[in-house]
């Protein structure tokens, strides 16, 4: 940091610049991209008509349970289905006040969560 400016500038080993390709590599144990990370996705988010879609792809058909919580982790809906290996779910969320909400999705051994905005 210097010549009156805010920009702050570090030097990272192992990489590489060129231009306006920037390259990292780096040795050691990371973080990657996983694919379980992805397997349901709530939209549109953020929710303004009421309905959402909850699209989902599992390793495997079987039941699956999609509960609707606030952000005091009470649980607002709950919805149970037979699914198959991937498909959609819509739910009714017109009842809901605006806010933060959080929908899981649990499957046989997997269960996830993601944030939904409602806005009215």
């Amino acid at each position: 940091k210097g010549n009156k400016c805010y920009e702050l500038w570090r030097y990272v080993e192992g990489t590489t610049v060129y231009g306006s390709l920037f390259t990292v590599s780096r040795s050691g144990v990371q973080a990657g991209f996983s694919a379980e990370r992805s397997w349901f996705r709530v939209a549109p988010n953020p929710l303004v008509s009421g309905w959402a879609m909850v699209r989902y792809s599992l390793p495997k058909a079987g039941p699956v349970t999609v509960t609707v919580f606030d952000v005091a982790g009470r649980s607002v809906q709950r919805q149970t289905l037979v699914a198959n290996k991937a498909g959609a779910v819509a739910l009714d969320l017109r009842k809901l006040v605006s806010g933060v909400y959080l929908v899981r999705l649990d499957a046989s051994d997997l269960s996830q969560t993601q944030k939904l905005v409602v806005q009215r």
